[in-house]
């Protein structure tokens, strides 16, 4: 703010692209919310989350943030593993319950990874963006470090998925791969190739140990995720269908359904990041949440054939919109954090 102020930088206002849903979805909320104090804290956040976008498009160089938040993976990974061999959550994650990842609170083990996130799932977004990410900067650097320091986290990446056990960021990782090799030269898609191939060798040596996490990805959708996934969905159809322009009410997806009383529990979103925000802020809202995204997506995409930093981009969205089709992992603090510095990088396309 003080560089802005002092004219030390000029103000890039692409970052800013979030701004337009935050002014609309907070007043249009505001009198319909079921939970105020959770509409003031989320809407704080995500006032939080366009700041940060700003700041990393007036001052991030796109490889090294990268490469920082590549590096950032292994302790989530590490300790995600520790959490398999003791079959728990373990002495950190608990401490870290009470304040950093409060969502936690009571818990209980599922066999699979969460590294330090309220939900599995969220350990799995995080790797396979990361590892998109990775891959996709791997792909178009000439620096023999740089390559080799992406394809050792790219198999951290790797592992920190399949500890997860989340078959929808499996999914967007090797979709983000396909399109790498679709984006890249003849060399460079060549070792997206060799990346898939290297992910698909790792997923069947896991899942011939029968490891809990792997199992569950390759033995195919259980009736449990089947008819929850079918319930929410529509859900969240009859919600929308209320009020199709302004939806239900930012933040009120949780408190307005009736899963509560079913067999399957309360839930926190309707595991589609599409259809949770039609519900519950209508056409508008969706319109104005996703079309900044698909409007960055296709700046990045017209030169990303030559640039490394917008073909980063361009892969990390894809995993993580194909992860969003069966799941909200965007509700999960780091990865609201993770996903406006791709917006941050994806603004510096065109700058002056």
């Amino acid at each position: 703010l003080v560089d802005l102020i002092k004219q030390r930088k000029q103000m890039n206002y692409r970052a800013l692209v979030w701004l337009p849903f935050l002014l609309y979805a907070l007043p249009v909320s505001m009198g319909r919310t079921v939970e105020t104090r959770w509409l003031v804290a989320t809407s704080a956040r995500f006032l939080v989350l366009i700041v940060f976008s700003v700041a990393i498009a007036l001052y991030a160089d796109g490889k090294r943030v990268i490469l920082a938040l590549g590096w950032a993976m292994v302790p989530v990974v590490v300790y995600g593993l520790y959490q398999l061999v003791i079959g728990g959550l373990g002495p950190l994650y608990t401490i870290l319950s009470g304040s950093a990842i409060v969502g936690s609170q009571g818990n209980e083990w599922q066999g699979r990874a969460l590294g330090f996130f309220w939900h599995p799932n969220g350990m799995g977004a995080f790797c396979g963006v990361l590892g998109g990410a990775v891959v996709a900067l791997a792909s178009r650097t000439s620096d023999r470090r740089t390559s080799s320091q992406c394809y050792a986290l790219a198999v951290v990446a790797v592992i920190g998925v399949l500890a997860s056990g989340s078959r929808g960021a499996i999914l967007g990782l090797a979709a983000a791969v396909l399109v790498a090799m679709a984006l890249n030269g003849r060399k460079g898609a060549m070792r997206a190739a060799i990346a898939l191939g290297a992910v698909v060798f790792m997923f069947a040596i896991a899942a011939q140990f029968d490891l809990l996490p792997v199992a569950r990805e390759s033995g195919g959708l259980d009736d449990f995720t089947k008819q929850s996934r079918l319930l929410v969905w529509g859900e969240a159809l009859l919600l929308f269908l209320q009020h199709p322009l302004v939806g239900v009410g930012w933040t009120n997806f949780q408190q307005m359904g009736v899963l509560a009383e079913t067999q399957f529990g309360a839930v926190a979103h309707a595991h589609n990041w599409y259809l949770n925000t039609l519900a519950e802020t209508g056409v508008i809202g969706f319109a104005l949440f996703f079309g900044p995204l698909v409007w960055l997506f296709v700046r990045n995409l017209r030169v990303a054939r030559r640039d490394a930093t917008p073909l980063v981009v361009i892969i990390a969205l894809t995993v993580i919109c194909v992860h969003s089709w069966v799941d909200v992992p965007f509700i999960e603090p780091q990865i609201g954090l993770l996903v406006a510095c791709l917006i941050g990088l994806a603004a510096q396309i065109g700058r002056a």
